[in-house]
Formats: structure tokens, sequence, C-alpha cells
């Protein structure tokens, strides 16, 4: 194991001289670590965890063939490396050597392309991917239904338009599901519909914060009761508040500000729901207060 935050300028290619080496976090803090060329790091077979965050990728080229080349990886976190290029699958020299890939993160970076025919859709093997504020257009492909291991899915600050495929139906562990600052424009249940049924009790977060959501909340939230985070605000969404979100014991967190909600807030609303931390409703159209008496289930 090497982690090492003491590096400053460029990293040093004789890393690839530790050859057994199975974990590497060199990620920096904002320091201007650098490195202008990877060729060392395939040296590294046996790396199952990788941490490259915050370092200046921006003058490495071929980054996807080369991290392509390490057949052990299971974690690669690359965080805010100002990454300006990705690849198709299809560009690969062989076939993905990422077969036990769980971890990807690419948040933070400049790729402003489409979201479509990347070389990350084929990872089968993936548990968590974070693809936020990195400028994806498009639409997110059908090949995401194929990722039948996928637990996190956070695509947050984006372009992206339009609905998730239709073939979810296999993700059934799903527990993350952040889509907010992007022009998704379609109703909340037509977007919920598209969510696998089988994963509504495993997730724990939904977030849909400004994307242009329209419609109501569906009465049939209250199916997902493993939901601790629940975020819509920013939207267009109407209609009175279902009395079924009472159901969402494990609730923690609920904003649905900044919509055109309206009708009577009304205390079977909160009944049961006593792990309740934050709760933001304003904004709305609603025709009565909170009063103490609405929490009286509350720690």
């Amino acid at each position: 194991m090497l982690a090492a935050r003491v590096f400053t300028g460029t990293i040093p290619s004789q890393l690839g001289n530790l050859s057994k080496l199975q974990y590497l976090d060199v990620s920096g803090n904002y320091d201007g670590l650098r490195a202008v060329d990877l060729a060392w790091l395939p040296r590294l077979s046996l790396l199952s965890h990788l941490d490259m965050s915050f370092v200046d990728l921006s003058f490495v080229r071929d980054w996807v063939h080369t991290v392509n080349m390490l057949p052990s990886l299971k974690v690669l976190c690359l965080h805010e490396c100002d990454l300006n290029s990705t690849v198709p699958a299809s560009n690969l020299h062989s076939n993905s050597n990422l077969s036990h890939l769980e971890v990807l993160v690419m948040s933070e970076n400049n790729f402003y392309t489409s979201l479509k025919h990347n070389w990350f859709w084929n990872l089968t093997s993936l548990k968590e991917l974070y693809l936020s504020f990195c400028g994806w257009n498009g639409s997110v492909p059908s090949e995401l239904g194929n990722m039948m291991s996928l637990q996190v899915i956070d695509l947050r600050w984006n372009n992206l338009e339009s609905l998730l495929p239709r073939n979810l139906e296999n993700l059934c562990d799903l527990e993350v599901s952040a889509f907010d600052f992007n022009n998704i424009n379609t109703s909340m249940s037509e977007f919920m519909d598209r969510l696998p049924m089988c994963s509504w009790n495993t997730l724990q977060e939904l977030s849909v914060q400004y994307t242009n959501m329209t419609g109501n909340l569906p009465v049939w939230i209250r199916n997902m009761t493993n939901l601790s985070v629940l975020r819509a605000s920013g939207n267009m969404m109407a209609g009175p508040l279902p009395v079924g979100v009472r159901a969402l014991g494990n609730l923690k967190e609920l904003d649905l500000g900044y919509n055109n909600f309206n009708g009577v807030l009304l205390k079977d609303h909160f009944t049961s729901l006593g792990n309740l931390e934050s709760l933001r409703v304003s904004y709305n159209n609603f025709s009565s207060v909170l009063f103490k008496g609405h929490f009286a289930s509350f720690r």
C-alpha cells in the first residue's frame, strides 16, 4: 500500500517499479500535482485501488487505454483531474480488461461530449458510478440496463436530456439515484416508473432537483420504504402531497421546496416520520401552516 500526499510537481514514473503494489493513493489537494504520462502505470499489474483525484492529467494521452491495462483494478478515482477526452468502447485496442472494477469516480472533469457510447458502459461489474459535473450531454444510454450490480449512479450537474431508458428492470441493487440539475423534462410519475420496481425496497436516495420535473408526486412513493433522502426541489411539480409519504419511516431528508404543490399539509403526512432531520416545503402553494403538533412523532 502506498498513500502519499507528499509529492509536489510531477508524479515520478519510478512508481512503476513497485510491481507488487496493490493500493496507490497519490491524490492531490489543489497543490499543483500533475502527471504528463502514465506509461509506468501498466507495470503495476496487481493494483486493485488507484486514486489520482485532483492530479492534473490534462496532458496525458490515451489515459483510458492505459487504465485498461490494469486487470486487477477494483477502485478507480479520477475526481477533478482536468480530464478532457474519453473514448468509445469500440476504440479500445482490445476488449476491456477491467472486469473487476467496482467503483469508478470521474466527477468534475471537462468532457463536454455525449454520454452515450463511452468505454465505461461495458463495465458490468460496476457497483458505483460517479459522473457528476462533467458536461455530459444527450441521454442516458440503454447500456445502463446491463449494469446489474449497480448500487450508486450519480449524474448530477450535467446537460442530460430525456428519460431514463426502459430496460432497467434488472438493476435490483440500486441504492442511490442522483440526477439533479439536468433537463429531464418529464413527469415525476413517468421518471419513477422507469426505475426498476425490484429496487423499490433497496433505494435509499432519490435526488432530482432542478430537472424540469412536472406532475404529481405519485402515491406509490409509499412503496419505497427504505428511502432516507428524497430531493425534488426547484421543479414544476404540483398537486397535493400524498398521505402515503408517512409510510417512509426511514426518511431523514425531504426537500420539495420551490414547486407548485398545493392542498393542505396534514398531521397524517408526518405520522411515523420519526427519523426526519430535514424538511423543506417552502415556496409552494400549500394552504396550511405547519404547527408543532404536526411533528409529535419526531425524536
